[in-house]
């Protein structure tokens, strides 16, 4: 359970979840992934995703961020247009980072209140859980109606997925979940969210070599097409919640229901009398 509600227009730093036991097994992958970033294949990614993500949030601004993702040292949002921004872990020392305002807690359990964020980001947090669409109703639950949501994930259709076909799943990255972009896409739907067209990058064979990964960097630019070719290693997916027709319904009814009164030169309001009839 969250100790207390972070409260709203408030800019908070360190704050602690009581972390139940079936949920050890999203916690320990985290971890692993966290450390496969450190690599220098994960770091090419990891470079990859920072700046599709700055191109994808460029030119909007929102003053209450959150980006859920793995340790304090792997943020993929910087301070871009910010005025509060959050950082959402399970795990990792969150002193070490306090400008980020890192948050120990839960996915699917957020310290924040309905409709209180501009943007959300999710790095590979449905990859990486038992329960993503609980991951991905309570990013919807906290973000506004016209906030941004962006989805970040490891694509199976691509050399990586067909590695980790092939290979055997145990270690990561092989071990999380390559979900499909638009199965994701039908679950934003479903929750009133207007979804672009995911876009795709790193194009590179998973090898850890570094020099033959240098030169296989000639392979990147096939991402110039906008990120339209379905093969990268991994996805953004970039969504905005729309306003349910139920809230939409109700505060126009309560604009109509508003009488004005229209003043008078003598500062009386005018009152309409119904004509009598001249027969009585």
């Amino acid at each position: 359970m969250v100790k207390g509600l972070l409260p709203k227009r408030h800019c908070c730093t360190v704050r602690e979840v009581e972390m139940p036991t079936n949920t050890a097994p999203d916690i320990r992958t985290q971890q692993q992934l966290a450390d496969w970033f450190m690599t220098p294949l994960g770091q090419a990614m990891l470079t990859q995703q920072q700046a599709l993500v700055e191109a994808c949030i460029q030119g909007s601004f929102g003053a209450r961020q959150l980006e859920c993702g793995l340790v304090p040292q792997l943020s993929l949002v910087g301070h871009h247009n910010s005025w509060l921004q959050w950082q959402a872990v399970t795990t990792g020392d969150c002193t070490r980072d306090p400008v980020h305002s890192p948050l120990l807690c839960l996915h699917q359990e957020l310290p924040f209140q309905d409709d209180d964020l501009d943007l959300v980001v999710l790095h590979h947090s449905l990859d990486l859980s038992h329960c993503p669409h609980r991951v991905l109703r309570e990013a919807a639950r906290v973000l506004r109606p016209g906030g941004q949501l962006l989805l970040v994930g490891f694509n199976p259709w691509s050399l990586w997925g067909l590695r980790r076909t092939l290979g055997r799943a145990r270690t990561m990255p092989w071990s999380a979940g390559f979900l499909r972009a638009h199965r994701l896409t039908d679950w934003m739907r479903v929750l009133d969210f207007a979804v672009d067209r995911p876009r795709y990058q790193f194009f590179r064979p998973p090898t850890q070599n570094p020099r033959l990964l240098s030169r296989l960097a000639f392979m990147e630019p096939l991402s110039d097409h906008g990120g339209a070719l379905p093969w990268g290693a991994f996805y953004v997916l970039c969504g905005e919640k729309r306003q349910s027709a139920t809230l939409r319904l109700k505060r126009e009814w309560q604009q109509r229901s508003k009488v004005v009164a229209m003043p008078l030169a003598n500062g009386q309001a005018s009152r309409y009398r119904q004509p009598q009839d001249r027969n009585q």
